[in-house]
């Protein structure tokens, strides 16, 4: 698959432009000299780096949800996690750079971060080379490999903190700063940022830690990250909406929010008309479309009263996660799922469509046997589509795979994977098992992670033309 090509190369280079953010910091340090030039000089590495992250867990998630035929975006998965921990980290370096690169402030935070995110980066090649975590990402099992990794990575990364705790400390910058500025504003997102980062890992690590240590297999699914990440995420975002429309040095909260009463008033009548709409049923469906909507509004309006370079590459960024936020909150809390077994003839409702399975056809391919059902897509009567997923079973390892078919809409997808036939199953009768979703607002996923990299990768063009 195109993605499952592209992705992994993608990942490595953001793990490796971090790995040139990193050096740059030992180099500092080594030097004891940091400021606002190393600061210009580290920007669009970074920038470089966070954008080829993002993109590649755009497009991985893409890949899962077109071919792995669970009908989900994201699974909480180790391998997953071990890609969004950097990217994390990496937000938060990103955005406390842009503070020592124009006040000359956070230097010893800007050293620390670097530091961490490339500690998540390998981190991430541990994960997936060491086999040490069950995963349908990973790719080796060795566990002799995943212990020299292991140790180079308590090497490397202990050396950089030790280095760190003897000269950062004559790096550091003494100016005073207030929670009410924008730099105040930016510290408090990180710490947001890093709590979530944490919490991944934590979660990510803890079996390991279990069996090590107690000998109990145990696994940390989707309700843990849930609960824990995603408010602390929506937090970050509600801050990435006031921050930009802070003053440097000292602000006026009331001066600020004055601009941003339009984007409030806009995120409170989505709140409330989603409230009205799903009768009080759907509160968190509610926040995050507020959340979203907050931050499209906040960015608009930010970008309007600018008149500076690169006010489009942070209005791409932020545009990007308000309709990422709208993507994960649609489709991971509107979802539809109906699951069955269908014979020829019979008809599934879903979201207002009306699905027939028409004809299931067997076939031989060169290295597999395989099924293919047709499903008639009817919404007001009449068919607008088909859906054609397929079941193969490979011959040689005797091991069967979904392949899902998907109708794409801008207000959802329909989406369907049958599984193994059963025995009676052929042309002319017999059952097969079905499972069918509907995602709302899908599309917005993928364009806020296009967005958000575009974003990025502007700025760092733009960065490399600036003295």
């Amino acid at each position: 698959d195109m993605a499952l090509a592209i992705h992994p190369p993608l990942l490595y280079l953001g793990y490796v432009g971090f790995s040139i953010v990193f050096s740059l910091a030992v180099a500092a340090m080594l030097q004891g000299q940091m400021g606002r030039q190393w600061a210009k000089a580290a920007h669009p590495w970074i920038l470089a780096s966070w954008s080829a992250l993002t993109l590649g867990i755009g497009l991985g998630s893409w890949w899962a949800y077109r071919v792995l035929g669970w009908g989900g975006f994201w699974f909480w998965d180790p391998v997953e996690n071990a890609s969004l921990l950097p990217w994390l980290s990496g937000t938060a370096l990103l955005h406390a750079n842009i503070v020592l690169k124009k006040r000359g402030m956070l230097t010893q935070w800007v050293l620390l971060l670097a530091i961490i995110t490339f500690g998540m980066s390998l981190l991430g090649t541990f994960l997936v080379r060491s086999g040490a975590l069950i995963s349908v990402h990973s790719f080796a099992s060795d566990p002799e490999r995943g212990f020299f990794i292991l140790i180079y990575i308590v090497l490397l990364l202990g050396s950089a903190l030790l280095l760190f705790a003897l000269r950062a400390g004559a790096m550091s910058s003494e100016k005073h700063m207030l929670p009410l500025s924008r730099e105040g504003m930016i510290v408090i997102n990180n710490l947001f940022l890093l709590t979530a980062c944490a919490i991944v890992l934590l979660g990510t690590i803890y079996p390991l830690l279990a069996e090590a240590f107690g000998g109990a297999k145990i696994t940390v699914g989707a309700p843990y990250f849930n609960i824990t990440v995603l408010p602390l995420l929506g937090l970050s975002v509600a801050f990435a909406g006031l921050t930009p429309l802070m003053s440097w040095k000292k602000a006026s909260l009331r001066r600020a929010a004055r601009p941003l009463l339009p984007a409030f008033l806009a995120a409170l009548a989505v709140l409330l008309m989603v409230l009205a709409i799903t009768h009080h049923e759907a509160v968190l469906a509610a926040l995050g479309f507020a959340l979203s909507t907050w931050l499209l509004a906040a960015s608009i309006k930010w970008v309007l009263t600018q008149r500076g370079k690169g006010r489009a590459s942070v209005f791409l960024a932020h545009a990007g996660a308000a309709l990422l936020v709208a993507g994960v909150t649609g489709a991971g809390l509107w979802k539809q799922e109906r699951e069955q077994w269908m014979a020829i003839g019979d008809t599934v409702e879903l979201a207002g469509y009306h699905l027939t399975l028409s004809e299931v056809t067997p076939y031989d391919a060169p290295n597999y046997q395989g099924i293919r059902a047709s499903f008639d897509l009817v919404a007001d009567g009449a068919i607008i589509g088909m859906l054609t997923p397929e079941y193969r079973i490979y011959t040689i390892r005797n091991s069967g795979s979904s392949v899902a078919s998907i109708y794409p809409g801008l207000m959802g997808d329909v989406y369907g994977v049958v599984g193994e036939p059963s025995a009676e199953t052929n042309n002319s009768g017999g059952k097969i098992s079905v499972r069918l979703y509907y995602n709302p607002m899908i599309c917005l996923l993928w364009a806020g992670f296009v967005l958000m990299a575009l974003g990025g990768i502007t700025a760092t063009l733009r960065g490399r033309h600036e003295p």
